[in-house]
């Protein structure tokens, strides 16, 4: 679950191994055995034990990037960068005792990712061809063709320590794709003066709220949801079988070009939680739910 505000938030997966590089799972902490009871006055347990990430590709800083690093945390910070010799094509071996990742193929940046950050993208003509009937279904919406994330919001994310972050466009039922750009502020020698852009589809924004408009209960938006859902299911079992032009343009086509299959649900209560959760179970879709923070 993740909080609405944009920076101090839990994240939590309603399925594990969703968004692998996009959204990283938090477990709640465990309460004591008896509630009543006063929290422990003493010393704060510290997890001493050893990780290696061995194999990674280190962005220690803007400009510098070390190949084939070993990068050694203990407890809960980082005690080492270990660097391979010039001519290695193995990275320097863990420490002894340590829990090791192969991190061959990956990059490290120190900094964080920002799961959720809502940003104004157009509404979609309802005249434009392939538009679906409901003013409220615009998945085909991409903050990417809208300028992407505005630059007084990718500074104050980098003030906090955020390197990239997913921004989904705002209001509506079927709001668009999430994309996962960075909040870098480009330099003046780059060919493109746009920061870069990670994977443009991560996944889809959905809401339980139409805005006003129809339909105007929960009720009616969740079997819209679950009606787009399978209306998109069927579409693309009939493109897969000859039954409809594989060319031809629909709005719902966008649900099918997601690099992750996942829908990210806004919920408003823990109720909206379990509504997203049997939703996207019953579609075969990972599910995320952005929370309040009360759950």
């Amino acid at each position: 679950m993740m909080t609405k505000a944009p920076v101090s938030r839990l994240v939590r997966l309603v399925l594990p191994g969703l968004l692998a590089a996009l959204l990283t799972p938090v477990a709640f902490a465990q309460p004591a055995d008896d509630p009543l009871l006063a929290p422990p006055n003493g010393p704060r347990r510290t997890d001493l034990e050893l990780h290696a990430l061995v194999g990674a590709t280190v962005h220690p800083a803007p400009g510098e990037r070390i190949e084939l690093a070993t990068v050694v945390i203990a407890g809960n910070r980082i005690i080492d960068v270990m660097v391979a010799p010039e001519e290695s094509t193995e990275a320097p071996p863990a420490p002894d005792g340590a829990r090791v990742y192969n991190a061959y193929g990956l990059h490290v940046y120190p900094g964080f990712i920002d799961a959720w950050v809502p940003i104004p993208v157009p509404d979609v003509n309802a005249a434009d061809p392939g538009a679906h009937w409901n003013r409220s279904v615009m998945p085909q919406r991409n903050p990417v063709d809208s300028g992407g994330l505005p630059g007084g919001t990718a500074k104050a994310l980098r003030s906090l320590g955020f390197t990239a972050c997913a921004i989904s466009p705002e209001n509506g039922i079927f709001r668009g794709s999430g994309a996962l750009v960075s909040t870098g502020d480009p330099s003046s020698g780059d060919d493109d003066p746009a920061p870069a852009i990670y994977n443009d589809r991560v996944y889809q924004a959905l809401s339980f709220d139409g805005r006003g408009g129809y339909p105007g209960s929960q009720m009616g938006a969740i079997a819209l949801i679950r009606q787009v859902l399978s209306d998109a299911r069927r579409r693309q079992i009939r493109k897969g079988t000859g039954l409809e032009a594989p060319n031809d343009y629909n709005s719902l086509d966008a649900l099918s070009r997601l690099n992750t299959g996942a829908l990210v649900f806004e919920a408003d209560n823990e109720l909206e939680i379990l509504r997203a959760a049997r939703i996207g179970a019953e579609f075969g879709w990972y599910r995320v739910a952005v929370g309040t923070g009360t759950e």
